[in-house]
């Protein structure tokens, strides 16, 4: 499964600095972050300056490390709301929210449950239509 971020290149230096200040922030030095990762300096150096942006080979070093990639990659830290969303939601009070939490709560339950009982009917779909491809051949 591939869980890396993508980004518009002109965003690389904001992503290095986000991850520099990352490791300053919780390595010893960027030796110690190299010596964590198995790469050395040089290495993170080029996304460090922005002239590389970490693909998914690089994201996957970092999470090693327990490092944000959502915070890292987009400056959305975890957990925390993006502003257009904090914005759409502040025109409901604390009750209304939580009705509507205990609402999406019930609908994942919903959609899993339904998921189950229609994945053998799907199955059979999909094999009988294999099946009438191969008859017209």
């Amino acid at each position: 499964m591939n869980t890396s971020i993508k980004m518009p290149k002109f965003a690389y230096k904001d992503v290095g600095e986000r991850l520099k200040s990352w490791v300053e922030e919780n390595f010893e030095s960027i030796a110690a972050f190299g010596r964590a990762t198995g790469k050395n300096s040089q290495f993170w150096y080029q996304y460090f300056n922005g002239s590389r942006r970490p693909g998914p080979d690089t994201q996957e070093l970092l999470r090693l490390v327990n490092c944000d990639i959502e915070y890292i990659m987009t400056g959305n830290e975890r957990g925390k709301t993006p502003p257009g969303v904090r914005e759409q939601t502040a025109r409901y009070d604390d009750k209304e929210i939580a009705k509507l939490r205990k609402k999406v709560a019930e609908l994942e339950i919903e959609n899993t449950t339904l998921r189950r009982a229609l994945a053998p009917e799907i199955i059979q779909i999909i094999l009988d239509g294999i099946k009438r491809k191969a008859r017209m051949k």
